[in-house]
C-alpha cells in the first residue's frame, strides 16, 4: 500500500512515528512522513532521521527563520481567526479542522498531493486533516491515539474544541491504535470504540546497549537518577525527585534531560537551592531519536513521575519508561493506572510510590540503593523484559496485523459511521 503518515509535531516530539514509518517500509509498504519544522534546533538532531530507512520525509517550515517565517505568520493568523470563529459557532468539521490545526491547510495538501491508500493520523491535531484527505482522495485512514488530550487542558474552550474533534474523527477511522491499553475503556465509553489494538511506545532492539552497563556502586560513588523528556516543565513530578534527594541515604545525583521550558528554569533552580540539593541536579541538552536509549544507559534509576492530575495523565503509559528498560534501568514510577498495568507486565523491575509524597519516592530509593544486589537483579530484569517482550521487533507485529487486514478491503463506507456534527 502506499502509505502517508502524519504529525503536527516534529519527528523528535513523535518517536513512534519513525518506527512506524520503518516497520512499514520493511513489510513492503511505500511510506512517507509528513512532519512540521518549528524549532531550529530540534530540526538539526532530525535531519538524518529519515536516510536510509525506506520511506520519505516530507516537511512543512513554521520555523521563525528566513525560510519559514511567512508560513509561520500565515499558519498562526489563519488558525487565530478560525479559533475565533470556532468560539462563536461551535460546529463544523472544516471549521474545526482549522481551528485546531495550525499547518491544517498545508497537510492535506501534501496528503492529496499523491496517490495514497491509507493516511495516518498521529495525535489528535491530525484528526481532521486525515479525514479531509481520505475523503478527498477515497482512501482509508487509521487512527494512532498516543494521549487523550482533551483531558489534558484547563482552558474550557480549547478542551471543547478537542472533544468536538475526538467525537467527530476517531469513531469514523477505520482503525484505532492505543499507545496504552488503559486507553480502551475511555474511548469505549466516551466515543464507543471499542476495537482499538494496544500497540505499546517501545523502542528497537538495535537501540538496547550489549548489556547492562556497570553502575552504583561499582562504577560510581553515587546512585544516577534519570529522567528526559522533550521539555522540563511543571506538573511532570520533578518536584518530587528533587525534594527526595537530600532524604536518600546514600550519594545521589539525579540527571535530567530536555529543553527548560521559559520561565521554568529559574524554579527549578530555586527548588533546588531550597533543599540544598543544587550540586546534585544536572540538565542535559536533548539527544537524537536514536540514541534516546543510550543515553539513559550511562544512570541507574529510571524515574517515570508522572502526576494524575487528569484522566490522560492516569492512564498513559509513557515511552520513557520503555526506553528505561530496554537501557537497564531499574523503575521509580508514580501509582498511576498506566504505570501499574505497564509494570505488572514486566515483574521485579522496580517499584512504585504515591505521587506528591517524596518521602515515600526517598525511603524506595534508599532501600533500593543500600542493597547493591536488588538494585542490579532489578536492572537485570529491566533488561530481560525489553528485549524478551518489550521490543519494537516484537510489538510491531500488532501494527502490521491491523494494516494487513485494510489491504484486500475497500475503503470504509461513511454509511457506516454515524455522522456527527
Amino acid at each position: 500500500m502506499r502509505i502517508c503518515s502524519v504529525t503536527p509535531h516534529q519527528l523528535l516530539n513523535n518517536p513512534r512515528i519513525l518506527k512506524e514509518a520503518a516497520a512499514l517500509s520493511s513489510a513492503g509498504h511505500e511510506v512517507r512522513v509528513v512532519a512540521v519544522k518549528k524549532l531550529p534546533e530540534q530540526s538539526a538532531l532530525e535531519a538524518s532521521a529519515a536516510e536510509g530507512g525506506g520511506w520519505r520525509l516530507q516537511t512543512i517550515d513554521i520555523e521563525r527563520t528566513a525560510a519559514g517565517r511567512w508560513n509561520w505568520f500565515k499558519t498562526g493568523a489563519r488558525q487565530k481567526a478560525a479559533l475565533a470563529a470556532w468560539r462563536m459557532v461551535g460546529r463544523g468539521r472544516l471549521l474545526a479542522g482549522l481551528a485546531y490545526t495550525r499547518t491544517f491547510s498545508e497537510t492535506v495538501r501534501l496528503i492529496t498531493a499523491e496517490r495514497t491508500d491509507l493516511v495516518i493520523a498521529h495525535a489528535q491535531p491530525m484528526l481532521a486533516p486525515a479525514w479531509f484527505a481520505a475523503r478527498r482522495l477515497g482512501c482509508r485512514w487509521g487512527f494512532d491515539c498516543e494521549d487523550i488530550l482533551s483531558e489534558e487542558y484547563a482552558d474550557r474552550a480549547h478542551q471543547a474544541l478537542i472533544r468536538y474533534a475526538e467525537r467527530t474523527f476517531i469513531p469514523e477511522a477505520d482503525y484505532v491504535t492505543l499507545a496504552s491499553s488503559e486507553f480502551s475503556r475511555w474511548l469505549a465509553d466516551r466515543y464507543g470504540v471499542t476495537d482499538g489494538v494496544f500497540v505499546a511506545n517501545v523502542p528497537s532492539l538495535e537501540e538496547a546497549p550489549e548489556a547492562v552497563r556497570p553502575g552504583y556502586p561499582d562504577a560510581r560513588p553515587y546512585l544516577s537518577l534519570y529522567w528526559f523528556s522533550m521539555s522540563i516543565g511543571p506538573m511532570r513530578g520533578l518536584e518530587d525527585a528533587i525534594r527526595a534527594l537530600p532524604l536518600i541515604d546514600v550519594p545521589v545525583e539525579l540527571h535530567l534531560r530536555g529543553r527548560l521550558l521559559p520561565g521554568y528554569e529559574r524554579e527549578l533552580r530555586a527548588l533546588a537551592a531550597a533543599v540544598n540539593a543544587s550540586d546534585r541536579l544536572v540538565v542535559h541538552d536533548l539527544v537524537a531519536p536514536g540514541d534516546v536509549v543510550t543515553a539513559a544507559a550511562d544512570h541507574d534509576v529510571g524515574l517515570v513521575l508522572s502526576q494524575p492530575c487528569c484522566d490522560n495523565h492516569e492512564m498513559w503509559m509513557p515511552n520513557k519508561l520503555y526506553a528505561y528498560l530496554m537501557a537497564g534501568l531499574a523503575i521509580a514510577a508514580s501509582a498511576t493506572r498506566g504505570h501499574r498495568a505497564a509494570l505488572a507486565a514486566a515483574p521485579g523491575v522496580g517499584f512504585e510510590y504515591q505521587p506528591g509524597n517524596y518521602t515515600e519516592l526517598a525511603a524506595r530509593l534508599s532501600l533500593l540503593a543500600v542493597d547493591p544486589h536488588r538494585l542490579r537483579a532489578c536492572r537485570d530484569a529491566a533488561f530481560r523484559a525489553a528485549r524478551v517482550r518489550f521490543n519494537w521487533e516484537t510489538e510491531q507485529a500488532r501494527l502490521l496485523d491491523v494494516i494487513d487486514s485494510l489491504a484486500p478491503q475497500a475503503p470504509r463506507s461513511r454509511a457506516l459511521h454515524a455522522v456527527r456534527a
